[in-house]
């Protein structure tokens, strides 16, 4: 006679998966800028060759990644790949254009690139990975810390080896202008990762403690741009702690006068202090109504007269773009979107920011919990937020890193068994 037993079995029985690929912590650890971004090509080999031999070695089936079909991926890596080529033989052949250059080569094929790398993620991890993931994504968080506590305190032998391997990621421990992005290459490109990682551990990890802590390597990073796009997110929460108050308890009330009080008491020092953290004062003095508001930081206003020049290139081709653009001396643009439209036109860049949006709203369709639907399109915010600020999608290891933390968040989203315990039906 058939029985079904129930079995308790530690949720850790299952966290060990041998579809872990190591390269992601080489990804969140290896400084890619060195030896002339040797280290980053090598990488990007390795792992080109590891997703090859899972697919046609192993012969792995390839799946969905972040919830889109592989042929979907397929479909818009190849189409971005030849409208590229088309708008760079376009942008060649205008009479205010300019020739293709050697350096544009690479970027004509990135999405073809990109595929093998998507494609691995959604075939290689699955719920038996996020707790790998999530270690790895914790280790690089305390690792940025423990590394500007090192600089800021100037210990000896470990601040000059930080140095030597970074010296060249735009490092800078002076406390009036702080800007610490290790392990990454740029401190810009750690905000947007530690802006991920903040969405993360707050709404689908649910790890307050390391939360707090992408906070914090958020804020050494300096990046103003990541501070504004973590906003939404730190407003959100703020909002899920208020639904989830009772007001009528005096404990709640009393725990929530004096969160205020303190908030604000620490928001006034913070203010007074400000002259001492350059970044931070510009920050705020440009965002206080005074003088001529955010272009009147120094940076902002490189930014903005760098956004004119890329603006002009786009009107005199709307529709098909430039190609790539580099070799027209267009080699740092600091806006994602800007750059998608100098290179494929503003409707391809429409339809690339489109299929990047529709990460995040697959996660919100899919989401088992409301809050996490809601945290998701939040995210899709601050995504496109800092994207505004950088062309950081042309990384690839910052693309493999964003589409491998919104695969996480989606197979998070997506369980419906959210204890420390498995339950296995066994059939005998």
């Amino acid at each position: 006679m058939n029985s079904t037993r129930l079995k308790v079995t530690p949720r850790a029985e299952y966290s060990s998966h041998s579809g872990i690929p190591l390269t992601i912590l080489l990804v969140l650890f290896v400084p890619g800028h060195m030896l002339d971004w040797a280290i980053e090509w090598t990488w990007l080999g390795v792992q080109i060759g590891i997703a090859l031999y899972w697919f046609l070695v192993l012969r792995r089936r390839v799946r969905p990644t972040a919830g889109i079909s592989p042929f979907a991926w397929l479909l818009f890596c190849f189409l971005f790949s030849l409208l590229g080529i088309v708008s760079m033989l376009y942008g060649y052949i205008l009479p205010s254009g300019g020739k293709i250059g050697t350096v544009d080569l690479p970027d004509l094929f990135r999405f073809v690139i990109y595929l093998p790398l998507v494609l691995f993620i959604g075939s290689a991890i699955d719920e038996r990975d996020i707790e790998g993931i999530s270690l790895a994504l914790k280790l690089v968080v305390v690792f940025n810390i423990m590394a500007a506590v090192a600089l800021l305190a100037d210990i000896p032998v470990v601040s000059n080896a930080l140095m030597l391997i970074y010296a060249d990621a735009k490092v800078n421990y002076d406390y009036e202008f702080m800007r610490i992005g290790i392990p990454f290459t740029n401190p810009n490109f750690a905000a947007l990762i530690f802006m991920l990682c903040l969405s993360y551990f707050l709404f689908f990890e649910r790890s307050l403690k390391f939360a707090a802590l992408s906070v914090i390597s958020l804020f050494v990073t300096g990046s103003r741009s990541g501070w504004v796009s973590a906003m939404p997110l730190v407003l959100l929460a703020y909002v899920n702690q208020l639904r989830v108050i009772s007001f009528r308890n005096p404990i709640h009330m009393a725990t929530f006068i004096a969160f205020h009080a303190l908030f604000i008491y620490n928001f006034g020092k913070l203010a007074e202090t400000a002259q001492g953290f350059v970044r931070l004062q510009e920050l705020l003095q440009s965002l206080d109504g005074s003088g001529s508001g955010f272009f009147e930081v120094e940076t902002a206003s490189v930014r903005l007269d760098i956004a004119n020049d890329v603006s002009e290139y786009i009107k005199r081709s709307p529709w098909l773009g430039w190609g790539p653009a580099r070799s027209y001396g267009l080699n740092v643009i600091d806006s994602q979107l800007l750059s998608w439209s100098l290179t494929f036109g503003i409707p391809g860049a429409i339809v690339i920011a489109g299929f990047f949006a529709f990460l995040f709203v697959n996660i919100a369709r899919r989401a088992v919990r409301s809050e996490q639907a809601v945290a998701a399109m939040v995210t899709l915010m601050s995504f496109f937020l800092m994207l505004s600020s950088g062309d950081f999608m042309r990384n690839y290891r910052l693309f493999f890193i964003s589409v491998l933390l919104i695969h996480c968040m989606g197979l998070i989203a997506a369980r419906r068994v959210l204890s420390r315990t498995r339950l296995v039906a066994v059939i005998s």
